[in-house]
């Protein structure tokens, strides 16, 4: 089974994702000058939700479910200080996991930016009311020592998700998988990310990651036997049969964030993921679930 296979190449992804990063810093010819502490192992989970009222025709509820590790990181990594490193990290990493899903390269995009910038100084750890009436999806790091690793953890909930090819019953939304899900899902086109510093505001420990995304994946159509997934299916692919072979060639676009298309991926055109879950219908869309376990922390104790 495909969810079985990807789980046995957790540890091949794991090595290519240390080269991608080398490879990152020569291209930039940028060396970080504070060392990045280690995460504790220490692990507990807390789950939040919130119901949003819109306008008649749709309503949002979002729920995320949050990982919590320690770090004593003290000093903040040149990912968050360097507008440059920041700008390039978020591109090349992003860029690279939905290489490996066939999903095309995501494009900066400067008003999400300032809009995410603008939410992540109010140090809220919770998702930005306004998403839905925006179609913006967006996903949430805290307490990461530096961007790359906050990434990774939304990317590593892939290992939760379990690719299923019957078309009849294709897997939809699952609260373990939003974060990957959005990272990769094929039909968005552009991502803008901000961060702060918060310092205990809130009860924000460390550094927030805020990403928003254009247009909103974890889309579910109204209607027809498969449930609504049909989207699923076509927007998160299994990883490509040759993995990252190629991608040093196309790096460079990558960190520019060239949009291109990067052919499909092995399963002979199969696919399907999971996300924050928005309902298409005649009239509008109707967020359901929407923006679920779009937020991961780590936060220092």
């Amino acid at each position: 089974m495909q969810g079985r296979h990807r789980r046995q190449n957790v540890c091949a992804v794991a090595a290519t994702r240390s080269r991608h990063r080398s490879n990152l810093l020569l291209l930039q010819l940028l060396l970080f000058t504070t060392p990045q502490p280690a995460l504790a192992q220490d692990v507990s989970t807390s789950i939040v939700t919130e119901t949003i009222s819109l306008p008649a025709s749709s309503t949002v509820t979002q729920t995320f479910t949050a990982p919590v590790a320690s770090s004593t990181s003290s000093d903040l990594s040149d990912t968050y200080t360097d507008p440059t490193l920041f700008h390039n990290t978020l591109l090349n990493t992003t860029n690279f996991y939905r290489y490996l899903h066939s999903a095309p390269f995501l494009t900066y995009n400067t008003s999400l930016a300032t809009f995410a910038q603008s939410y992540s100084t109010k140090c809220i750890w919770a998702h930005n009311p306004e998403l839905g009436s925006l179609n913006y999806g967006e996903n949430l790091a805290r307490g990461y020592a530096n961007l790359t690793a906050g990434i990774d953890a939304w990317y590593n909930e892939v290992t939760e998700f379990d690719y299923d090819f019957d078309k009849d019953d294709p897997t939809g939304f699952t609260e373990a998988t939003g974060h990957f899900t959005q990272l990769v899902w094929r039909d968005t086109v552009s991502v803008g990310c901000g961060w702060t510093d918060c310092g205990g505001e809130n009860g924000v420990d460390g550094v927030i990651v805020v990403c928003d995304y254009y247009p909103a994946g974890n889309v579910l159509m109204n209607g027809g036997a498969d449930g609504g997934k049909a989207l699923f299916v076509s927007n998160v692919l299994p990883e490509r049969s040759g993995g990252a072979e190629g991608w040093q060639a196309v790096e460079a676009d990558a960190i520019k964030g060239v949009r291109n298309e990067t052919g499909d991926a092995s399963g002979g055109g199969d696919e399907q993921g999971n996300n924050a879950v928005s309902r298409r219908t005649g009239l509008g869309i109707v967020m359901v679930g929407a923006f679920v376990v779009s937020a991961v922390a780590a936060w220092g104790l």
